[in-house]
């Protein structure tokens, strides 16, 4: 089956396209090895210099921002040393300090006792702030600003909690030793850092803390919301290198987006925070992407040219086979009259007439197939014609079917010949269309008797059962068929039917000169007994017990008297089939069976039985 799909694909690709598809795989090949050698090269050298730029751009914005932090932390340590007029009038002047003083351990553990505290008025009225809004915001960073005592800078933002750009910076302070004596806490603002960060063309940058917390970054709401990142890529990164700088091309999910950038970094270890800068791919490769782009259209436009060129030229070879092609889609299709004329002298022009040949061959078989499978079943006649049954025949098991037209030579002695054979063919196309599909065969016709089977040539899993069913579908037809008749040239037609079930010999029956597939055997044999049985017991469907013991769930049946059939050295009991199972539409019993059947039946009367003519006895 497989190989018969494959070979039925292969037909249904023209030839037309399948040079196209060649020339289009070797152009595409060509084009792809060339377009992605020059590009990767191009894009591995461009790689090479936003990694350059991303981290000059880091080491640059670190530069000024070490600067910058460097000028407040003496600025602070210096105030620090003041007077506290003197000291307070330092912090006024500062532009940038908003709130300063010192502080020591607490009390209680993750507190900070102030030593004093200097606030520039000035710069806090610019900002709209109080001392109070400044040391609140501190106050929650208390166990934070305790680093700052093993001699470590810490930078947190207070952003979110005073509405503005501001961090606090703690500063320790060591006066004899390794231990500081206090830290300096101030209030700073980062506006100068923040503007430094949005006047960036291409790139990103931000400054967080240890805790990965975002201090100052180019997009001013995270700033004002102190976005951690903490959990990003970046801080991952940073990890695991584990070094003061360093450059990665990201390509990860994060945030339930996508991240594909360019990353730089540099760790200012004496403020503990970390520059970060990126560079998204689409930004830093667009150079890249518009030559691809390009490179592309050139491809597909070289790649269209030649595949209208190939085109026209395959047209003057495909053109002969295409008429093949759909002259042979015709014949599979059953017109065996079509015929092509040869165009050329040529090995298509040879074709063309061997075509003709076969296309002749082949209408002559579909002749003698379809003369063939009207005096046999189809299948059958499939089997023969393909050397599949052999003389002599196989046992199979099989459900054997015999009807007969009661008082046919009384019905077709009022007729003319013309009727009985014009009668005779509209009975047997209702009743053999019924078996053919509940997957029969007919057998043959023996004048106005119908001989059938079910389970010849192949089992369908369920022959009994079709065969009764057949049986029951035929009793009704035959009640729509005799609505109306009733006439001296239409009488009403009654039939019985009998129907036997066991093994039997199929096969072709005969001489090698003329040949019959039929069935044999005592099943054959029983069923034309039981047929018989129908006159003398009143009844139109009879059953062996065979029958009656495959399909007793599925039908209504009725036992009748126990036969003595000649050649049976036991009794066989015979049953009337009423009705399927469930079938309120059925008849419920015999009598009124007999009388839906229009069946004359006097119970009371004993039947005269001949034994020399007939081959049953009533017990």
């Amino acid at each position: 089956m497989e190989q018969e799909n494959t070979s039925a694909f292969h037909r249904s690709i023209s030839l037309n396209t399948k040079l196209i598809v060649i020339t289009t795989i070797i152009l595409l090949a060509s084009l792809g090895i060339i377009t992605w050698n020059s590009l990767s090269v191009f894009t591995s050298r461009t790689e090479q210099l936003v990694q350059g730029l991303t981290q000059n751009n880091a080491k640059s914005i670190a530069a000024r921002i070490e600067a910058k932090f460097d000028g407040v932390v003496n600025f602070l340590l210096l105030i620090d040393t003041l007077k506290k007029t003197e000291a307070a009038k330092g912090i006024s002047s500062n532009r940038d300090v908003l709130f300063a003083g010192a502080y020591t351990r607490g009390e209680k553990p993750g507190t900070l006792n102030a030593i004093y505290t200097i606030s520039s008025e000035v710069s806090l009225k610019e900002a709209k702030l109080n001392t109070r809004q400044i040391e609140n915001a501190l106050k929650g960073y208390h166990p934070y600003f305790l680093r700052s005592f093993v001699n470590q800078i810490y930078v947190q933002n207070l952003s979110k909690e005073l509405k503005l750009p501001v961090i606090a910076i703690a500063i320790p302070v060591t006066r004899n030793g390794n231990t500081a004596s206090h830290v300096i806490l101030a209030a700073v603002k980062i506006d100068s850092i923040d503007r430094a960060f949005a006047e960036e063309d291409i790139t990103t940058s931000w400054l967080m803390n240890a805790e990965g917390e975002v201090i100052a970054h180019r997009d001013p709401q995270k700033t004002l919301q102190a976005v951690s990142l903490a959990e990003s890529p970046y801080q991952k990164i940073i990890s695991e290198m584990k070094t003061t700088s360093g450059f990665r091309h990201i390509k990860e999910d994060f945030n339930k987006e996508y991240v594909n950038e360019f990353f730089a970094f540099r760790i200012l270890n004496k403020f503990n925070v970390t520059l970060g800068t990126m560079i998204p791919e689409e930004i830093a490769l667009e150079t890249v992407f518009i030559i691809r782009y390009r490179s592309l259209l050139i491809a597909g436009i070289v790649l269209l040219v030649a595949i209208l060129a190939v085109f026209f030229f395959a047209k003057t070879i495909s053109g002969p086979v295409n008429l093949l092609a759909k002259a042979a889609a015709s014949i599979r299709a059953g017109d065996f009259n079509v015929r092509v004329t040869p165009k050329t002298r040529d090995e298509i022009g040879e074709l063309s007439d061997s075509f003709n040949s076969m296309a002749q061959g082949l209408a002559e078989r579909e002749q003698l197939k379809g003369a063939l499978t009207k005096f046999v079943n189809p299948e059958i006649a499939e089997r023969a014609m393909r050397g599949e049954i052999s003389l002599g025949g196989e046992r199979l098991n099989a459900a054997v079917f015999f009807s007969d037209i009661r008082s046919f030579t009384a019905i077709s002695e009022t007729m003319q010949p013309e009727q009985v054979v014009e009668f005779l063919n509209e009975y047997m196309s209702l009743m053999v269309k019924i078996i053919n599909e509940t997957d029969g065969v007919v057998d043959k016709f023996i004048g106005d008797a119908i001989m059938a089977v079910w389970g010849v040539p192949k089992s369908k899993g369920n022959d009994v059962k079709n065969a009764v069913n057949a049986c029951l579908r035929m009793r009704e037809s035959l009640a729509e068929f005799n609505k109306n008749r009733g006439t001296k040239d239409k009488p009403v037609i009654k039939i019985g039917c009998g129907l036997n079930y066991g093994p039997v010999l199929a096969g072709q029956i005969g001489s090698d000169d003329r040949l019959e597939y039929t069935v044999i055997g005592d099943t054959v044999n029983l069923a034309s007994r039981v047929e018989t049985l129908n006159k003398p017991l009143g009844t139109d469907i009879l059953i062996s017990s065979e029958v009656y013991t495959e399909v007793k769930n599925d039908f209504d049946c009725v036992p009748m008297q126990k036969i003595k059939v000649k050649g049976k050295s036991k009794p066989q009991q015979v049953y009337c089939v009423l009705r399927r199972k469930g079938d309120a539409k059925g008849p419920k019993n015999l009598a009124e069976l007999r009388k839906r059947a229009q069946i004359d039946f006097d119970t009371k009367k004993k039947v005269d039985i001949n034994k020399e003519e007939e081959k049953y006895e009533l017990l």
